[in-house]
């Protein structure tokens, strides 16, 4: 079973419609015509040189002045600086290590602060389910510690050494 549309065909206007509609918009009498000014009060020097003639009013419009810019030929350079990165430092150990600073590049021993990690809270955890009141001895103690290297002189962080 198959189902026709039917479409209307498109809106067409006549020759005749265009024409009317045409001479619709033209105006019925021409515009009036523009005053003439005479020159003939002008000299031919001043016609020459585009003066206007006296008692002529400028139309008070902003002017706007075009002004050449010289051509660069020569693009200016451009200076690129390029640091490295900080080398990866591989310390396992907890305690101060001598090294030589990526940042810095001084030949230090490290300062290591301790910091409460994930080991320290997942203890603290099982502890609090066992027995809440020693829940807290997981972040005092040095070995569930992370801890942190980095450099006395210029501060960067250099390692962590997680628990």
């Amino acid at each position: 079973m198959s189902t026709s549309q039917k479409t209307d065909p498109p809106l067409m206007l006549s020759s005749s419609d265009d024409k009317q509609n045409q001479q619709s918009n033209v105006p019925a009498s021409p515009p009036p015509p523009y005053p003439q000014q005479s020159f003939s009060s002008m000299s031919t020097d001043d016609a020459s040189r585009g003066v206007p003639p006296q008692g002529y009013a400028e139309p008070s419009q902003p002017q706007v002045v075009y002004i050449d810019q010289p051509q660069h030929t020569q693009q200016p350079s451009q200076t690129i600086i390029m640091q490295q990165a900080p080398q990866f430092v591989n310390i396992t150990s907890p305690s101060p290590v001598r090294i030589t600073c990526p940042y810095c590049s001084n030949d230090i021993v490290t300062t290591v602060a301790e910091t409460p990690g994930s080991t320290a809270y997942i203890l603290a955890g099982i502890l609090c389910c066992i027995f809440w009141p020693l829940m807290w001895l997981p972040c005092v103690m040095s070995g569930c510690l992370d801890k942190i290297h980095s450099c006395p002189i210029c501060r960067g962080t250099l390692a962590t050494v997680r628990a």
